[in-house]
């Protein structure tokens, strides 16, 4: 058989290259550069390529496309490495490991005006005029934070247009959301050192500026200004519970980089948490498009985690401390890269033990969850279906809705959203506070509908309501919130409660849909979600209502310790979720006792 041309060309290259360090691109026909490599002997490198049968298919594919191969000899094997980094970031060659980073961040700006403005962003590049803390992957996360950041520290969130229009102070003044800088009701250095405040713990300075707080507390405490120490205590109580909750401490007061490497039938993912004075500063996702089907000795997860640091620490901040998931190729050469790129000397662990392997695979876990196959063309042929089966032009928004209560005790109804082609849609879900007929199912179901459709949520109609529920319940709900015009289903359980015995009622009939069909899979897909939704509410409601008095029966704390516990984290429930090390941060409590708050509070927690 003929030798084909690109394996000609390829050995004559192979003839021409030199046996020093050095760089090669791959040019295709079309003078596209699709590879970009080093080697400490670029001729045996490109020898490799020729033994086209012991290839991966990802390589035979590229080496079948070679036109042209360049060569640029360097002086020594780390110079090679920072030119081939400089190069694939230049060129974003195709069959090297390239970056792709999520373009749905969400982000925390603050403005550089006289009197700074702080507001939620998903732009991706730098935004001008303003400093970006972030990303956020979450707009529940990033919401939250927000309006704790502006209850507690009172920064304003209007445009610039408003601000400067305004002649007296708006609501959010009334209510201690902002504190109507537009109208001189704070002075420019309160207001300036508020901005300084959410500065430092967007940065991650959360230990420095708790403690500055609490100075300022005792020292206004002192000088009899209550209202100030109040407001302090307010926002240490606010800084202990972003913390606790998110459960970002570390025992690490280096700065810290843990990178974990997941893979799947979908791609991989390479997850980097970074941790600034033992707090998580940022967490972002990596995807790489090499399936596990491609991985192989060319492709193994060492490689691809070495690929990825070579490429990534070009541009991002460098720390004292770097944890990986796997062990990298040549790790003294990437050590000497990386270091000289910062300036000083980084430290490289793969943990296989205790505390730091748990942060590890916390990385890990977070890049597999990314890596999580989305179902959305397949759910969205099976809303295409239901459409055609109930006589809907266009299913776009399908909301959700279950009832969750004990005997009538914290009662919740749950809405959850589906949008067709996107999954669900988090950010939309909503709780509903059951006061009245708590207990009765029905009543409660056509409550919780009426007040969604009549309130003032009603800017996003749905195409479609579905509720966990039988034909009387259909009945009663419909009648309610007839005037509406919405399609209104109820899927009921069978007989046994069984899963897939299920019966979808739609105006008063049973819809006749396959069990095993994809629309009944969907559909019960969504009622899961809603009643996951409603029992993980329901169970918070109760656990933070059985916390309340907990701290009255812990043996050996005081009055004082306990008044400082609920200073430092201003809930019971803050604490019932912190670890020893959080507890022990707190003045006056050392580590056995710390250790025994823990033991008590969770053994009463699992009572």
């Amino acid at each position: 058989m003929e030798e084909p041309q690109w394996l000609t060309n390829l050995k004559n290259f192979v003839a021409r290259a030199p046996k020093s360090p050095g760089v090669y691109k791959m040019i295709s026909i079309e003078r596209e550069i699709i590879y970009v490599g080093k080697a400490k002997n670029i001729k045996n490198r490109i020898r490799s390529y020729t033994n086209f049968d012991s290839l991966p298919k990802r390589l035979q594919l590229m080496v079948s496309m070679i036109d042209i191969v360049e060569f640029e000899t360097t002086v020594n094997e780390l110079e090679a490495l920072f030119l081939e980094a400089s190069l694939i970031t230049k060129h974003n060659p195709r069959f090297n490991v390239l970056l792709k980073t999520p373009k749905n961040y969400n982000y925390i700006s603050i403005s550089k005006h006289k009197y700074p403005r702080i507001t939620k962003s998903r732009e991706s590049g730098e935004i001008k005029n303003c400093r970006r803390f972030g990303p956020y992957y979450s707009g529940t996360e990033t919401n939250i934070v927000l309006d704790f950041l502006t209850s507690a520290f009172n920064i304003r969130t209007c445009a610039d247009r408003i601000f400067s229009s305004r002649s007296r102070p708006c609501l959010k003044y009334h209510i201690k959301r902002c504190s109507a800088p537009c109208c001189a009701r704070i002075s420019e250095a309160d207001y300036t050192a508020n901005v300084q405040s959410i500065t430092k713990f967007l940065s991650g300075q959360s230990a420095d500026l708790q403690a500055d707080l609490n100075r300022k507390m005792q020292e206004s405490s002192a000088d009899m200004k209550y209202e100030k120490a109040a407001a302090c205590r307010d926002q240490i109580r606010f800084l202990t519970k972003i913390q606790t909750v998110q459960n970002i401490h570390i025992n690490i007061s280096v700065s810290l980089d843990v990178i974990g490497l997941a893979h799947s039938a979908a791609g991989c993912c390479v997850q980097v948490n970074s941790y600034r004075h033992g707090v998580l500063n940022d967490n972002r996702p990596y995807l790489i498009d090499i399936t596990e089907s491609d991985l192989s000795k060319e492709y193994s997860p060492e490689f691809i985690l070495t690929e990825f640091m070579k490429q990534y620490y070009q541009s991002a901040f460098v720390p004292d401390l770097i944890f990986t998931s796997h062990e990298l190729n040549d790790p003294t050469l990437i050590k000497q890269f990386i270091s000289k790129q910062a300036g000083h000397l980084v430290k490289m662990q793969t943990p296989k033990l205790g505390n730091k392997r748990n942060i590890v695979m916390a990385s890990v876990i977070k890049a597999q969850a990314n890596l999580a196959a989305p179902k959305t063309k397949e759910d969205s042929a099976a809303a295409d279906l239901l459409a055609k089966t109930l006589d809907i032009p266009k299913l776009t928004r399908i909301e959700i809705y279950d009832n969750s209560h004990i005997q009538g005790s914290f009662a919740y109804g749950a809405m959850v959203v589906y949008e067709v082609g996107k999954g669900f849609n988090k950010d939309e879900y909503r709780l509903f506070k059951m006061q009245k007929n708590r207990g009765d199912d029905y009543v409660m179901m056509a409550d919780m509908l009426e007040r969604r459709l009549s309130g003032r949520h009603t800017t996003d109609h749905p195409s479609l309501i579905i509720i966990d529920g039988g034909k009387g319940q259909l009945s009663v709900v419909q009648k309610r919130i007839k005037e509406f015009d919405n399609k209104i289903i109820s899927i009921a359980k069978g007989k046994n409660r069984n899963a897939g015995d299920e019966t979808i009622y739609y105006n008063g009939n049973a819809l006749e849909i396959s069990k095993n069909s994809p629309p009944m899979h969907f559909l019960q897909r969504l009622r899961d979600e809603a009643h996951r939704f409603a029992i993980s509410s329901h169970r918070k409601a109760r656990a933070n209502y059985a916390t309340k008095s907990i701290l009255d029966e812990i043996p050996g704390i005081g009055n004082k310790r306990r008044q400082d516990l609920l200073i430092y984290f201003g809930s019971v429930a803050n604490m019932l979720a912190a670890s020893i090390a959080d507890l022990s941060r707190v003045s006056g409590i050392g580590k056995e006792i710390a250790q025994n708050i823990f033991k008590f509070m969770h053994k009463t927690d699992k009572n």
